[in-house]
């Protein structure tokens, strides 16, 4: 059995310039707004550590449904004269909406949600795999790949995704303590010496990219 909540991920850029704006916007306006919205688990702004662009916001929703539901229309049908201006200077603009297909095993073993509220980090990974080699990829997340990193120090949850719309077609997203997890022994030695079937399954990936964010209170 898997987990089936949807999530909305943004990733964006802002000229400099215009960055003390946009996260009044964001912070006064924007989450607000996603916050109340029927369907919505909660809204978390990241800034990045590694990686670009500058700035992530993930949605968990109750099901990819919600975007298409009423309240989440309303909502989207007139915009504020301040939301088309800073829509109007984002770059790098990523919006994909996926949906969690977490094995329910894994969720009920590691992720604790008292842990994963004190995450202050995030690190993302998002890849496509040729169509004949997805499965594999499936089960090696779903049979090693997920908990070998949960059992690292820093690591509070470990989730998998599958693309709605948008690409690249599947996310893994690990909350993290902070990011100096990345750096603890135990999770260098798994990058450092990856097992066989994690070596023949990296091979197979495309258009992969590997960010790591610090999450914005």
């Amino acid at each position: 059995m898997t987990v089936r909540e949807g999530l909305l991920f943004v990733m964006m850029g802002i000229p400099p310039e215009h960055e003390e704006e946009f996260n009044r916007w964001y912070n006064e306006e924007h989450l607000p707004e996603r916050r109340e919205c029927e369907g919505f688990i909660n809204a978390r702004r990241y800034t990045v550590v590694q990686g670009t662009p500058k700035y992530l916001a993930t949605y968990d929703l109750t099901s990819v449904g919600v975007l298409e539901s009423p309240p989440y229309r309303a909502l989207t049908a007139e915009v504020s004269p301040w939301t088309r201006r800073i829509g109007s200077l984002l770059d790098a603009h990523t919006r994909n909406v996926y949906e969690e297909q977490t094995p329910q095993s894994v969720t009920e073993t590691f992720a604790a949600a008292e842990k994963v509220a004190d995450a202050t980090a995030l690190l993302a990974v998002l890849a496509d795999v040729e169509p004949e080699h997805e499965k594999e990829l499936i089960e090696w997340y779903d049979e090693e790949h997920l908990s070998e990193r949960m059992a690292c120090p820093g690591f509070l949850r470990a989730r998998r995704f599958v693309a709605v719309t948008g690409e690249p077609r599947f996310l893994a997203l690990y909350d993290l303590a902070d990011p100096s997890a990345l750096e603890a022994p135990e999770y260098r030695g798994h990058q450092d010496a990856p097992t066989k079937r994690t070596r023949e399954v990296l091979s197979h990936l495309r258009n992969s990219r590997r960010n790591v964010y610090g999450r914005i209170a």
